[in-house]
């Protein structure tokens, strides 16, 4: 009843505005809308949910309730890199505290996960890792956060900041901006695998290609030497602590040491971002984002 009454008031608005409604897809059935431009457009801002929440693909209408609610998985942001690529950007500043159109790229994740109803997140810092808590402090933020001892690299990091939480939960790499939807990526998951999030890049040529069949990870790619359109990762993932097991001890690189193996094992997922996304690791791709409009 809910959903014909949904859709009835959505093709109401398609007419008044003399355009006929999408047809609904076969698969979409309940509660679900058969396209996510209908809330988007005409009912999203009566109820205050941004734009960019559902920015890829149908949406349904319990999706619209659940952003508005806690979702029970953790999360951890890698925040503790140097920022090497960003001599001048991050030169007395840790890299998540760089400013993108007013606000900390670090500020801009944590605000676009408490709009899809993540909760609980903690932050894996290192490089300069009283600025990031005294910011947290600053701006009234209670998350969590680990400082690891020695640079332990993105898989130490998230080895060292999980504890001894089984998972599943949710990582990020701190120097990435996207309208990634959040709750669809934890939505994707499966028990005993691992997600992804891949992005299609015409020009990968600062990226490891993905190979990417049957909607999951097969095999990570070095770098194409000239341009090239493919898959990338996107630095969004799910991960359990069972998949750390047999990972090196110290530290070690998500994406060198246990990405690859999860891939030859099939436990690697793909959830496909078409959306915006761009990694700010250099001056020039952060140079290129701060001209441009926001766009996550």
């Amino acid at each position: 009843m809910l959903a014909t009454r949904l859709t009835a008031l959505c093709e109401k608005q398609y007419k008044k505005r003399g355009a006929a409604a999408p047809a609904r897809a076969p698969e979409i059935s309940g509660f679900h809308l058969w396209m996510s431009g209908l809330w988007r457009r005409f009912y999203s801002p009566r109820l205050k949910l941004g734009k960019t929440m559902f920015s890829s693909g149908p949406c349904a209408c319990m999706t619209i309730l659940a952003s508005r609610s806690s979702i029970p998985m953790d999360v951890i942001i890698l925040a503790g890199g140097r920022g090497t690529r960003l001599p001048i950007s991050a030169h007395d500043i840790p890299k998540p505290l760089v400013e993108v159109h007013g606000k900390p790229m670090l500020e801009h994740q944590l605000e676009r996960l408490s709009a899809h109803g993540f909760s609980k997140i903690r932050l894996a810092l290192g490089y300069r890792a009283d600025q990031v808590i005294a910011f947290l402090r600053e701006r009234g933020y209670p998350h969590e956060y680990a400082v690891e001892p020695d640079v332990l690299g993105t898989g130490g990091a998230v080895r060292f900041a999980m504890g001894r939480d089984p998972g599943p939960f949710m990582v990020l790499n701190g120097d990435t901006l996207g309208d990634v939807d959040y709750a669809a990526v934890a939505r994707s998951y499966r028990p005993g695998h691992s997600v992804l999030t891949a992005y299609w890049k015409d020009d990968a040529r600062d990226f490891g290609l993905l190979h990417v069949q049957g909607g999951r990870i097969r095999e990570f790619l070095e770098k194409p030497t000239e341009p090239h359109a493919g898959y990338v990762n996107a630095g969004c993932y799910v991960l359990e602590s069972e998949h750390f097991k047999d990972a090196p001890s110290g530290a070690f690189m998500l994406e060198q040491a246990l990405f690859p193996r999860l891939a030859s094992d099939g436990r690697l997922l793909a959830y496909f971002h078409r959306g915006f996304f761009e990694d700010l690791g250099t001056e020039e791709r952060l140079a290129a984002v701060r001209r441009g409009p926001k766009l996550w």
